[in-house]
């Protein structure tokens, strides 16, 4: 079985992050499992001589090239990762899905990737449920979010002489792992931490260069720039007082799902669908990431409740999840 991996391959160098973290581990599962993976280099013939086609993210300009595999009858699934909470793009995919306007709106080129998919493949409940209530058809799967077997194997503690080579204190900081942009919502959480005392120690590429220069105007703000070695990412979080997510929306944020299996203390946003994945899950608290006050409210609520954390820290793995999707091509192409 071969199948054709289409991606936004230029925004994935350019700013890597949870949603090419799960594209390759999705690939490299699919290929454990047998199956043969090439990827889109624009050229039709890569498309013609694979067995199916497989997305990831819902993207308008995908729409194109879906509609030549819909013409030329090749399959094609797509992993969405896609959620909206905002009440007026909302009401525009709702508009656009019933009243069937299409060829001018983004919007509309979403619609047509979706309703032409043999399958999806949302991570939660809670996506599948938004993206079929704009569409037509029922076919889907959902396929958790996974944190990558490599932090799984990571055992080293690089341990506390690794962390005072960076200039903090053992539980004297709280860490923040992500995309340094808006939507991450850095500047509301460095002013929330004003009162406490305590180090932001900001982890991720630099998205917005602009928003990256106002957080780094607060004194407490500390940039370790991009880390992806498992055991210097482990020995942060292991030695963090708090990790810090307020986001303006998550889906659900495969950091905090690595300093969930290592019991720490979460403050997560409660827009997106972050909160299918802990609910288990006692050392938590969701938050109104547009409320500098909300934020530092829970902030002071965890600092002082450090012992929430329960056993219950079990994490969905790969190997399991992408077993999925091989099935499903399966039966798609068998029957």
């Amino acid at each position: 079985m071969k199948v054709c991996i289409i991606s936004d391959i230029y925004a994935s160098y350019k700013n890597r992050g949870g949603v090419e973290e799960q594209m390759e581990n999705t690939i490299l599962y699919l290929k454990k499992n047998g199956v043969e993976v090439v990827y889109y280099d624009y050229d039709p013939q890569t498309i013609i001589n694979s067995d199916i086609v497989h997305f990831f993210k819902s993207l308008y300009w995908y729409w194109p090239i879906a509609e030549f595999c819909v013409k030329i009858g090749k399959p094609y699934v797509i992993t969405p990762v896609f959620y909206i909470s905002d009440f007026y793009n909302r009401i525009q995919y709702r508009i656009i899905s019933q009243f069937k306007i299409r060829g001018l709106f983004k919007v509309a080129c979403i619609l047509n990737l979706w309703n032409n998919a043999v399958c999806l493949f949302p991570n939660t409940s809670a996506e599948e449920k938004q993206i079929l209530s704009y569409t037509n058809h029922h076919r889907s799967n959902i396929v958790l979010n996974c944190v990558s077997d490599e932090f799984f194997d990571a055992k080293i503690d690089l341990g506390q002489e690794y962390i005072r080579s960076l200039g903090l204190q053992a539980n004297e900081y709280l860490l923040n792992i992500a995309r340094i942009e808006k939507r991450k919502n850095q500047l509301r959480l460095v002013k929330a931490m004003k009162e406490i005392g305590m180090k932001l120690v900001l982890v991720g590429p630099i998205g917005d260069k602009k928003y990256f220069s106002e957080v780094m105007k607060f004194k407490n703000a500390i940039y370790l720039g991009e880390i992806w070695d498992p055991s210097e990412k482990i020995t942060l979080i292991k030695y963090s007082r708090l990790f810090v997510l307020p986001s303006l929306l998550e889906t659900p944020g495969i950091s905090a799902l690595e300093a969930k299996y290592y019991k720490k203390n979460i403050l997560l946003t409660k827009i997106g669908v972050g909160e299918e994945y802990f609910k288990d899950y006692q050392g938590i608290r969701y938050v109104n990431p547009l409320s500098v006050r909300n934020i530092k409210q829970n902030l002071f609520y965890l600092l002082d409740n450090t012992s929430l954390c329960n056993d219950k820290n079990q994490l969905p793995r790969y190997k399991d999840q992408i077993k999925i999707i091989v099935d499903k091509y399966n039966i798609l192409l068998n029957g």
